[in-house]
């Protein structure tokens, strides 16, 4: 995902980044109302872009970010990040700075509504019995398999068919806690709970 974004960013990214003090200081460092670290780096480096300075992603630069994640784990980040950048959105309208950038692809973010409608059709299948719901909810997943295939053709090429497999199974699960997590957010939101 990183390697295809642009040259310019508009995330600061903790895990290999670098930053004279003044510029730091100058933006207001992160923001402290963060109770832990989650997506400050997104909303620092939106706020050090609307300040006018310019965020570059040097591809020639890579480390190996190591993290161990329990599934609970991984579903608890996606419905964490998420709703964190939900309200990062909704405070960007009320605050008029920016607030629309995404580190997620296109394919992924479609999967997180197709697995919903799928997540639905088969409910519906199976309080109706209908076998029609069944298939448009397999046709779904497969679809979101489909789209999302270039990201777990790579993790079959790095690690192999047994990672392959569990992938195509885990990204379902991880799409509904990302759409979980903006629901989260929204509501969060909306009870006036700005972080």
């Amino acid at each position: 995902t990183y390697m295809k974004l642009p040259e310019d960013v508009a995330v600061f990214y903790t895990s290999i980044a670098s930053i004279k003090k003044d510029v730091f200081k100058a933006c207001g460092g992160f923001d402290e109302n963060y109770r832990s670290a989650s997506i400050e780096d997104l909303e620092f480096g939106q706020r050090m872009v609307s300040y006018g300075h310019r965020l570059s992603l040097n591809k020639n630069l890579q480390v190996e970010h190591i993290r161990h994640y329990s599934l609970a784990g991984l579903l608890k980040t996606g419905i964490t990040r998420t709703a964190g950048i939900i309200k990062i959105r909704l405070r960007g309208r009320t605050e008029n700075k920016r607030s629309n950038y995404v580190t997620s692809s296109r394919s992924f973010m479609l999967g997180i509504a197709l697995a919903y409608l799928s997540l639905a059709s088969l409910a519906a299948g199976a309080l109706t019995g209908t076998i029609p719901l069944f298939v448009l909810a397999l046709a779904l997943y497969v679809l979101i398999l489909l789209l999302n295939f270039p990201f777990l053709n790579f993790l079959r090429k790095s690690y192999g068919w047994f990672f392959f497999a569990k992938s195509c199974l885990l990204i379902f699960a991880d799409m509904l806690a990302h759409g979980l997590g903006g629901i989260v957010g929204v509501l969060s939101y909306a009870r006036g709970r700005r972080y």
